[in-house]
């Protein structure tokens, strides 16, 4: 009787430790871990709407898929991978429509086609240092970064880009805005002091900004296209401005031991250009429509610059030679590049800004060519140019 009393004791001690832990497992899985909500996440996939703004203006409509998880406190965000595959573009403003229609951004991913669309634009002199994107998706500030790195390593230039979310977008504000387009004058002040550039409403007027100073230079005056610019027209585009200046009179000899100027005026007290100076002048210009691209200091050197872009393949190049007198010689290097390669008719002068060889299957795609089959190396790695004239990085 004694041991029939223990072994029931035993049981029912038992039993109660396997229910509280029944119970204290529920409890576990219903109420214990309030975190649990992290581990959710759900797809989600749709079609949005980006609108990047330069002063071209571009819509860009994508499809995107991804996950979204909640938080311990409820809060919403993106997680795991996402992906964005643009479907479809439309030019909203006449400076969009010139500079990128020829382009096809269908089938690019979000990130390519906003790079795209920032180094087409760099490529046609737009300041390109802001850029402003409204979009739909809530994600965006999750591409910017990859997006800046990828325009610096291509252009050269520092991007700052706004993201402006709105779940409910009115395209008729946006395009509002465009009544009111900004531009950027920018001054060049070719080796003197800086002066900073202007942000100017469209049809307003820039502000003369105080004379740039630069040593044994006297400043002559703001140009534009050659010709002395006037502060009273009116801005309708972004433009560069470039300084102008006359070299001082810093020699302190006695004027009978100066040579005659060529010119047959006299030395002027440094009024007057030097024959060099003036020839130089005059080789500039007339080269400027022609491919200008560098001045050398000797033959070999000129030679140098064309052997380093021989070898990225498909330039050719020339020694422009001309004579200042018997001792004094400058060479010009000018660089062309055929389009026929990727199907194109004209000759290309390449930007004087690159000072450094660009794989020409590379640089013709950038310009808009269509390089299907082609191959190349740019930045240390090799790529080939698909059926649909996009990069593929091997």
């Amino acid at each position: 009787m004694k041991s029939l009393f223990k072994n029931k004791k035993a049981i029912i001690i038992t039993s109660i430790i396997l229910l509280i832990a029944i119970v204290g497992g529920i409890c576990l899985v219903l109420f214990g871990n309030k975190d649990n909500r992290s581990n959710n996440k759900s797809l989600k996939e749709g079609e949005y709407v980006a609108y990047v703004k330069i002063n071209p203006l571009v819509k860009l409509k994508f499809k995107s898929s991804f996950y979204e998880c909640e938080d311990k406190d409820g809060k919403v965000n993106l997680c795991e991978k996402f992906t964005n595959e643009v479907i479809g573009a439309e030019f909203l403003n006449d400076d969009a429509k010139s500079i990128y229609k020829d382009l096809d951004f269908k089938g690019k991913s979000l990130n390519d086609a906003i790079v795209l669309i920032a180094k087409t634009a760099e490529d046609k002199d737009y300041n390109i240092t802001n850029i402003d994107i409204n979009s739909n998706w809530n994600y965006i500030d999750h591409v910017k970064k990859e997006v800046a790195d990828q325009i610096k390593k291509e252009t050269n230039v520092e991007v700052e880009i706004k993201f402006n979310y709105q779940k409910s977008i009115d395209e008729s504000s946006i395009l509002e805005k465009e009544k009111n387009k900004k531009y950027t004058v920018r001054f060049d002040s070719d080796g003197g002091t800086n002066v900073e550039d202007q942000t100017i409403t469209e049809n307003n007027k820039a502000n003369k900004p105080a004379d740039p100073t630069k040593k044994e230079y006297t400043f002559e005056g703001w140009y534009l296209d050659d010709k002395k610019y006037d502060f009273d027209s009116s801005v309708t585009k972004d433009i560069t401005l470039k300084a102008r200046w006359k070299k001082e009179n810093t020699n302190n000899n006695n004027s009978s031991t100066n040579k005659p100027n060529n010119s047959g005026q006299g030395n002027n007290n440094g009024s007057q250009l030097s024959k060099k100076e003036q020839d130089n002048e005059t080789l500039k210009k007339q080269l400027k429509e022609k491919g200008l691209v560098w001045d050398a200091n000797s033959k070999s050197e000129a030679y140098i610059i064309i052997d380093k872009w021989a070898f990225a393949g498909g330039y050719v190049g020339e020694v422009v030679e001309s004579s200042y007198g018997d001792s004094d010689t400058a060479y010009t290097v000018k660089i062309t590049l055929n389009t026929s390669l990727c199907g194109g008719n004209e000759i290309l002068n390449i930007d004087w800004r690159n000072s450094e060889p660009v794989d020409f299957v590379y640089y013709l795609h950038s310009k808009g060519y269509n390089c299907t089959g082609n191959t190349g190396y740019h930045n240390g790695k090799n790529f080939h140019i698909n059926d649909k004239n996009e990069i593929v990085w091997d």
